[in-house]
């Protein structure tokens, strides 16, 4: 004689074997895909900084501006010597020839 017990949370009992059914497979796998995306996020505060930096860095061509145009669209440009400084446009910056590249928006400290 089979004797079956009630169904919990999508598991159905058959004498102490559980026997799954397609509810509990799909949350077994949302589960593991969770798991698997989340394990990508591990990264630090200062590797997510430099990794914007990476994206947004305006390296600056060897044919340098000689005019720029009247605009306030402040960037922080890193000089040849490491340091960097804030100018008021990627064209103004690049125009000065210790500029190696840029980032959108104000250095921190200015």
């Amino acid at each position: 004689m089979q004797r079956l017990l009630p169904s919990t949370q999508g598991i159905t009992i058959v004498y102490g074997r559980r026997q799954a059914t397609r509810a509990t497979g799909s949350m077994l796998m949302m589960g593991a895909m969770l798991a698997f995306l989340l394990s990508g996020c591990t990264q630090t505060a200062q590797q997510s900084e430099s990794a914007a930096e990476q994206v947004d860095f305006m390296a600056c061509q060897e044919t340098r501006p000689m005019v720029c145009t009247m605009e306030y669209r402040p960037v922080c440009a890193t000089l040849a010597d490491g340091s960097v400084k804030t100018y008021a446009s990627g064209c103004n910056a690049c125009a000065d020839v210790t500029v190696t590249g840029h980032v959108p928006g104000v250095c921190e400290g200015d």
